[in-house]
């Protein structure tokens, strides 16, 4: 699940905590309300449920008990009962904007876009461009078809006009995101239509490639994105990946120096730089790479495991057998986490 989505839920429904229905604040809550209340505060969802469930069993006509249960079901992430209280929430009160915002984000986590948009609209009449909601407006359009208006929806976030090809751009890199690559390719073609040279859009066509297998035409996309794009550090780095990956070590080890040199926080251009190093040989450069790669992702076991490799060719036994050691415990407490 998209962590800015959850992360928007969780923002509504602390709004939606605070403005509950006038309705329901102008009658005094019984003691199971105001203990639900707590419940939420603290976190304690199941709680604050069951009290909430027992409330609304025992008086189904208290204003407001739809929308704070359907609110609780909501942080629960229980989005199908959610969406069932949040409805007749609005029934019982058409303006209750929180009860409107959060149905339109449950419609959108069952995947109800069609559903989620009228809502989604609704409430950004209400509130402006909150970048958060256009967000999710846009990828419903985009999840129905509607493209042109997806590209809107983005380029209010970003602030671009929706037919300019920096809209289009960032339409792009939120669908490769999302691994929505026939939009993406749709919309890294318009932009390249509009401004062949824009930055980063030969980037993203490149990527495009790479996902398919295509490393040869992702190669020159990769090439030509550096030329109009020479400071764009990840752009060296995917060239000397893809080099790497059609064995042409010679040619990988530039770039991913370069990667190093523009970025020298990512520890994947350690990581590679060190590989080709030790497919080349040169074994007194490759291990400070990978030392660094490990230093900086502790638990990424391709980096031990080509570190281990290259303190074996050394004659580092034992340094060779701590990182072997470590990548079989890392494996073994990913599986641990798989199975539970």
């Amino acid at each position: 699940m998209d962590k800015r989505i959850v992360w928007f839920a969780i923002t509504v429904i602390a709004v939606a905590g605070l403005c509950a229905p006038a309705a329901a604040a102008e009658l005094e809550a019984p003691a199971e309300l105001a203990r639900a209340e707590e419940h939420l505060a603290a976190g304690e969802l199941d709680a604050a449920v069951e009290l909430l469930e027992e409330l609304a069993k025992r008086e189904p006509r208290l204003p407001g008990i739809s929308f704070k249960l359907g609110s609780a079901y909501y942080k629960k992430q229980q989005y199908q009962r959610a969406a069932a209280l949040l409805e007749q929430a609005l029934e019982e009160e058409a303006e209750n904007k929180e009860a409107a915002e959060l149905l339109g984000l449950s419609y959108y986590f069952l995947t109800r876009y069609r559903e989620a948009i009228p809502l989604l609209e609704r409430v950004g009449s209400w509130v402006g461009n909150n970048v958060n909601l256009l967000y999710v407006l846009g990828l419903c359009y985009a999840h129905e078809n509607e493209l042109d208006k997806a590209r809107a929806a983005f380029a209010s976030m970003s602030g671009f006009p929706p037919d300019s090809a920096s809209a289009s751009l960032i339409a792009a890199q939120l669908y490769l995101e999302r691994q929505l690559y026939r939009h993406a390719a749709r919309e890294v073609a318009r932009a390249l239509a509009l401004k062949p040279d824009l930055p980063m859009a030969r980037f993203l066509q490149g990527e495009l490639h790479l996902q398919k297998g295509e490393n040869a035409a992702a190669l020159e996309e990769y090439l030509m994105e550096i030329s109009n794009n020479p400071g764009f550090w990840l752009a060296h780095f995917r060239l000397g990946y893809v080099y790497l990956a059609l064995g042409k070590v010679d040619q990988a080890i530039p770039p991913l120096q370069r990667a190093v040199w523009l970025n020298s926080n990512f520890a994947g251009s350690y990581l590679y730089l060190g590989k080709a190093l030790l497919e080349k040989g040169d074994l007194a450069l490759a291990i400070p790479m990978l030392e660094r790669a490990v230093r900086m992702d502790p638990t990424n076991s391709s980096a031990r495991y080509l570190l281990g490799r290259a303190y074996q060719r050394v004659g580092n036994k034992r340094g060779a057998e701590e990182q072997f050691s470590l990548v079989r415990r890392e494996k073994d407490r990913q599986l641990l986490d798989e199975r539970r």
